[in-house]
């Protein structure tokens, strides 16, 4: 489960293939079961906000091996992360890595993957930009953010209201300008 939840209460869902995991009534993990003996399934988005704050724990982790393994954490992933601490040091290169998977958390791979691209080849790495590159690129609507939890209803409220018509995305075109500026200043 995330490690933002470690030492609370949770409640564990155990079925035959998969393992859920919920705090507060709010389902939190979600994974395949190990089955056979001295196994283990690690989900590495679980544990980016302790890795952005132990950077140097990141590359010998298992939770990256099996990322690796499973092909969650790609070549470009791999690409990105030696661009950054060739540029930023070990240190500070992992932390743009770790951000760069937060945004996963809420963005479209095929976004995410073109900004880690932009920046490996401007040697860019500021979180913000990245986000700011993965969010214009994509097919001008804002999807739904790819998290776990659910949103609790209020009693008889129907379930329908969750599924609303897509927007058009905002435009960013205003923040773009104040980063240029700041960026400009310094």
């Amino acid at each position: 489960m995330p490690a933002r939840h470690a030492g609370r209460r949770v409640s564990v869902r155990l079925g035959a293939r998969r393992v859920e995991v919920f705090a507060d009534g709010s389902r939190v993990g979600s994974h395949v079961r190990a089955v056979a003996k001295y196994t283990h399934v690690l989900e590495l988005d679980h544990y980016l906000e302790v890795l952005g704050r132990k950077p140097g724990a990141l590359a010998g982790s298992t939770a990256l091996a099996s990322a690796r393994a499973s092909g969650a954490f790609t070549a470009g992933h791999q690409r990105f992360w030696d661009k950054a601490r060739a540029k930023l040091g070990d240190r500070e290169g992992t932390r743009a890595l770790v951000e760069v998977l937060l945004l996963s958390r809420t963005l479209p791979v095929e976004a995410i993957e073109h900004a880690m691209n932009t920046a490996a080849t401007t040697h860019d790495f500021t979180a913000e930009r990245l986000a700011v590159a993965a969010r214009n690129h994509g097919t001008g609507t804002v999807t739904a953010p790819k998290t776990s939890n659910r949103l609790k209803l209020a009693p008889g409220v129907d379930e329908r209201i969750l599924h609303l018509p897509q927007r058009s995305r905002p435009s960013l075109a205003r923040y773009d300008q104040l980063l240029a500026t700041a960026a400009g200043a310094r």
